[in-house]
């Protein structure tokens, strides 16, 4: 609740997540980072005291805020996910595929000049410091009565980013005769979700990530410019 009050206060007159009246349709793009780029990213987030989480997810509010926001300095908020599966009980077999994961929520001020480093360090400080409390639990509880709320006043989006870093995924680069060229997958997008969101996962020690965003807020030439910004971004923060 003091979060939301902030939040409100300190985007007052400034641009926010906008709301459409109308449908609009989901688009995909999908992009790679090298083994090189990758295994430098989370060599530089180790020593940093951070994950690549963190980092990714500051990557992405960065070049959000740049593209979307003017780089004015707003507050802004995103999404990341934590597993729940190894708190289940009894404990989950690799063959039971549901999902069971919690949505946080997690502000952050951001301007197109901020420092990297700094941004990422904010945000990986309020990550750690709500799972070490045991937010997750209290939002994996709380989601539906949220989601009711937010689906029934239709009166602002959840977001400007979200991010599902699944970390290296347990799959082999070949079954037999069929090689496993890639990995890809999508967090679905909707009017009241985030303006981008991606999924992030390691596989074959490269990073495969995949956004998506409603047409609504953007053409396929600006989410292009915004991944290429974002890959700019950690490329220049080594």
């Amino acid at each position: 609740m003091i979060d939301e009050l902030v939040y409100q206060m300190q985007t007052r007159g400034k641009r926010i997540p906008p709301l459409h009246n109308h449908a609009s349709h989901g688009h995909i793009l999908s992009t790679q980072l090298s083994e090189e780029l990758t295994e430098s990213l989370a060599r530089r987030a180790r020593k940093e005291g951070m994950t690549l989480n963190s980092v990714l997810n500051a990557a992405m509010l960065l070049a959000v805020n740049r593209h979307l926001y003017a780089g004015q300095q707003v507050p802004m908020r995103t999404f990341s996910f934590a597993s729940l599966r190894p708190y289940v009980q009894p404990p989950l077999g690799d063959e039971d595929l549901a999902c069971y994961i919690s949505l946080l929520r997690y502000t952050v001020l951001v301007s197109g000049g901020v420092d990297f480093w700094s941004l990422a360090r904010s945000l990986h400080k309020k990550i750690y410091s709500s799972l070490k409390s045991g937010d997750k639990f209290v939002a994996a509880t709380l989601a539906e009565p949220l989601m009711k709320m937010v689906t029934r006043a239709k009166s602002f989006r959840m977001a400007a980013t979200a991010l599902n870093y699944s970390g290296v995924v347990p799959v082999q680069s070949s079954y037999g005769n069929i090689k496993v060229m890639g990995l890809h997958g999508f967090v679905s997008v909707y009017d009241l979700g985030p303006e981008f969101s991606s999924e992030a996962q390691i596989f074959k020690d490269q990073l495969f990530w995949d956004f998506m965003y409603l047409e609504a807020d953007m053409s396929r030439e600006e989410a292009k410019a915004i991944v290429e910004e974002i890959k700019s971004i950690l490329n220049a923060a080594l």
